[in-house]
């Protein structure tokens, strides 16, 4: 990644390696310090993909707060290819639920659920943020389509379940 950094190269390989990293949920800290000689702010997309990872290992040692402010920064840098920013958003949103923002980490899960790697796990947490915010539609969308590894029938349990008042109950 250093090298990435210094010389501004595409990050290639670095991508997979990524969703490796996050795949295996060891979350070693990584060395690298965001920007080159200093700098706070990401330069690079490598300075941008090491900020990710950094809040991502970070994030159950500090503040859900203190996360979602590091992975807005990191998206807004605009440095990232799609899959990656797709990532920053996906564990945004579930910072947001875990701080109870319910309507952003929504908006972010709806953004994820339309593709890629995290869509599955999007979708799962899509149906129970809907069925707070009383949008019960969506959340029985959601619910629906999910497959056995989503949970389905867990899921569309609790969109269903006696005593939340869902006007979509049989």
């Amino acid at each position: 990644m250093a090298i990435a950094r210094d010389y501004s190269l595409d990050l290639g390989w670095l991508t997979e390696a990524a969703w490796t990293y996050v795949g295996d949920s060891v979350w070693e800290p990584l060395d690298l310090a965001v920007g080159a000689e200093g700098e706070d702010a990401a330069a690079t997309a490598a300075d941008a993909l090491v900020e990710l990872l950094s809040a991502l290992a970070r994030r159950q040692h500090e503040n859900r707060a203190r996360t979602v402010e590091r992975l807005v920064a990191v998206t807004d840098t605009g440095l990232l290819p799609a899959e990656l920013s797709e990532m920053a958003v996906y564990y945004r949103a579930k910072a947001q639920r875990d701080l109870g923002h319910t309507e952003e980490s929504r908006q972010g899960m709806q953004m994820v659920a339309t593709g890629g790697r995290l869509a599955a796990n999007a979708r799962r947490g899509l149906a129970p943020l809907s069925r707070l915010v009383g949008d019960f539609p969506t959340a029985l969308e959601a619910a629906e389509r999910l497959s056995w590894e989503g949970r389905h029938h867990r899921v569309l349990g609790d969109v269903l379940r006696a005593g939340d008042g869902c006007p979509l109950r049989p």
